[in-house]
């Protein structure tokens, strides 16, 4: 008897680097490191990245057998926003979950959905 288990895949490559955004440098940090024993390092410089979009874990979930995975909200810089969503759930020793983007509208973001032939490698 094999075992049963969620198989949470989430977003295909595309939706992945799309949600990715871009590091945005917001300042310089200057380090100094003193240690209990009085030693200290030299002062290092370096710079400070924020991602430009905004990954919010929010109220929807998707509920597996054994535990609950977050989809995820995601706030672009220009104020368009995008959800996941479960696209596709397929069962093979337990639920294996696809998910795709819609935006604010709940209109479907076409180059977020998996192919059949894509989640055919996860079963």
């Amino acid at each position: 008897m094999g075992f049963r288990l969620d198989q949470f895949i989430g977003l295909n490559a595309w939706s992945h680097t799309f949600v990715k955004g871009e590091q945005l440098f917001v300042c310089k940090e200057l380090v100094r490191r003193v240690y209990p024993t009085g030693v200290e390092d030299d002062e290092v410089e370096r710079d400070v990245y924020v991602p430009s979009v905004i990954a919010e874990v929010g109220g929807e979930r998707w509920r597996g057998m054994t535990q609950d995975f977050p989809l995820v909200m995601y706030k672009f810089p220009d104020g368009r926003i995008f959800k996941e969503y479960v696209q596709h759930e397929e069962w093979s020793s337990g639920p294996i979950v696809f998910t795709a983007l819609k935006d604010s509208e709940g209109n479907v973001l076409p180059e977020s959905l998996w192919k059949r032939a894509e989640m055919r490698n996860y079963f």
